[in-house]
Parts: structure tokens; C-alpha cells; sequence
């Protein structure tokens, strides 16, 4: 149980994403209610593991018990697979690259009523339906009994929207105007590095599955670089 959960905070911590902050503390600046930002992050916090737990008892669970004994790792399709990531990833890279930081003042993150932004929170949250760290949780988390997978999601929703309960608890006991500094000053100054480092770790990731097409085309299909 110790080493599911450490996996899920690690799986927590590569997904940490700090834009529902940034949204919330760009809404406040502009003028949003603390009401509107507390349904904005209980949404944003509440609807991944809505999303997940049934998703890990239906999905996750079949996949865990599919056989891949059968499974021919060495076809040429798993390398037009590995091909096709890796062109998917440079090209992420190259848009994250060319887009302009917006911080917390960009247009994303004007304030609005409860309304508009239970509707961006609710956008955001299916957006995770696109990131890996949450679709390996919903395969991890598909093997454990029933507590320990809610746990699990609810506990990864958690930590990686972790920015976004630190402004939703300071809204909540009206301590958000120091949160609001704060971030903002983080995002002066963190922003850019943290932006320029995950476009990076996008390309090293599609540099080193194109590695291993090469290693596998040099084998004429016999090795692989990862194994």
C-alpha cells in the first residue's frame, strides 16, 4: 500500500499544474467574488477524481487484467507509434516555445462571474482527460480495492492542483490578498524557468524515443534502446 501511494504522489508531482492558480488569482485581481473562486477551485479540485474513480473501476481494471504475454513488442507499429509521439512532442515543444507567457494577467485569467468561471473549471478539469500522469493513475489505481483507488485520486488531485488549494483555502479564510502577492510575485519570477524547463524535458522525452527508432532500424528490429 506505502509503495501505491508514494507512485501516486510522484504521479501527482509531474502532473503539477499551477494554471487554476494563476486563473484565480488573475480573477481576483480583476474583480471576482470569493464566491465565484471557491466554486472555481472546488470544481477544479472535485472533478478529476469524479472523473477518475469510475474510470479506474471500469477502464483500468480491464486494462489491468488484459494478457500481454501474446503481445509482440518487437513489431514495427509500436516504432511508428514511438515515431509518431515523438513528432507530436517536438511539435508541443515548438508551440509552447513560440507562445507568449500569459501569467496572471492574461486574458485566461480575467475575473468573471460564478458562472463563467464554473464553466472554465469545468473545461480545465476534462482537459486532465489528456495528460498522462492521470491516465496512469487511472490504470494504477484500476488494481486496488475500492478506498484505496478514491484515496488515490482524490489525493492526486490534491497535490497536483496543489498552487490552487493554497488560494482556494486563503479565499475561504479570507487571507487571499496575501496568497494573491505571493503567486504573483512566484510567477514573476519562477514562471519563465518553470515554462522554459518542462518545454525542454518535452523535447529531451522525443529525442530519446527517437533514439530508440534509430537503435531499432540500425538492429534491423532486433534491440531497442529502453529495453
Amino acid at each position: 500500500m506505502f509503495s501505491f501511494f508514494a507512485t501516486v504522489v510522484g504521479l501527482a508531482l509531474a502532473g503539477l499544474d499551477p494554471i487554476g492558480a494563476l486563473i484565480a488569482v488573475g480573477a481576483l485581481a480583476a474583480g471576482a467574488s470569493r464566491r465565484a473562486i471557491l466554486v472555481f477551485s472546488a470544481l477544479s479540485l472535485l472533478i478529476p477524481p469524479a472523473l477518475g474513480v469510475p474510470l479506474s473501476l471500469f477502464v483500468g481494471a480491464s486494462v489491468a487484467r488484459v494478457d500481454l504475454s501474446g503481445v509482440d513488442w518487437y513489431s514495427p507499429w509500436w516504432v511508428l507509434g514511438e515515431a509518431a509521439i515523438a513528432v507530436a512532442l517536438l511539435w508541443w515543444a515548438v508551440r509552447r516555445r513560440r507562445r507568449p507567457h500569459p501569467g496572471v494577467s492574461g486574458p485566461a485569467a480575467r475575473g468573471g462571474g460564478t458562472g463563467r468561471l464554473a464553466g472554465l473549471a469545468v473545461l480545465l478539469a476534462l482537459a486532465i482527460l489528456l495528460d498522462p500522469t492521470f491516465l496512469g493513475l487511472v490504470v494504477l489505481a484500476g488494481r486496488e480495492p475500492l478506498w484505496e483507488l478514491v484515496v488515490a485520486h482524490l489525493l492526486w488531485s490534491l497535490i497536483s492542483q496543489a498552487p490552487l488549494v493554497l488560494v482556494g483555502g486563503a479565499v475561504a479564510t479570507g487571507r487571499h490578498r496575501a496568497a494573491v502577492r505571493l503567486l504573483e510575485r512566484a510567477s514573476a519570477r519562477l514562471g519563465p524557468a518553470v515554462r522554459h524547463g518542462v518545454t525542454l524535458l518535452l523535447v529531451l522525452v522525443a529525442l530519446v524515443l527517437l533514439a530508440d527508432v534509430a537503435v531499432y532500424a540500425a538492429t534491423g528490429g532486433e534491440e531497442y534502446l529502453l529495453g
